[in-house]
């Protein structure tokens, strides 16, 4: 018996299960995303990850989790998922790039040190991916952004915004950022 995936036009992606292995997986979804989108506009698919245990096990027909499934759970917080065949798999494992697994960890806040409060008159401005408040870090005033999905706006295009304006800020170095 064949393999499901034998028979599937896509790309298949493996990557080993380590820090660096995420950050070469996320790098490489980033990029075929990119191709995509601007050699194949009118392109649409759906994209699936097979439960890492699942193939561990040598299941010939892995669970196959979407991600338009995983970005739901993630904004709730769940940090695990399990399959139809009962393995608990960690997102990290499955959906690095969507947990921003490849972000340098000195970029990344404690949620503790943030402070804010989600009243009128703490809100700096809308947009089309979020909101903006004024807040505090580290005893620093800041502008705190929520991403948020908004009428007209699918949870997918807000979870790319916030990838892609992290990616972009992990790169400047300036004091006001």
């Amino acid at each position: 018996e064949n393999s499901k995936y034998e028979d599937k036009d896509g790309v298949l992606i493996l990557s080993s299960p380590t820090v660096e292995g995420r950050k070469i997986l996320c790098q490489l979804i980033d990029l075929v995303e990119q191709l995509i989108s601007e050699w194949y506009p009118g392109l649409s698919g759906e994209q699936i990850v097979p439960c890492i245990e699942c193939l561990k096990n040598g299941l010939r027909h892995p669970y196959e989790l979407k991600v338009n499934h995983v970005l739901p759970l993630i904004a709730e917080h769940k940090l695990s998922h399990e399959c139809d065949a009962n393995h608990k798999v960690d997102l990290i494992e499955l959906v690095p790039d969507l947990l921003l697994a490849d972000l340098d960890p000195a970029f990344l806040l404690d949620p503790n040190e943030v402070i804010y409060d989600k009243e009128d008159e703490s809100l700096l401005g809308v947009g089309a991916f979020g909101e903006v408040y004024r807040g505090k870090c580290k005893g620093q005033a800041v502008a705190v952004k929520l991403y948020t999905a908004k009428e007209g706006n699918k949870i997918e295009e807000v979870f790319k915004e916030l990838r892609a304006e992290s990616k972009v800020l992990q790169q400047l170095h300036h004091p006001c950022l």
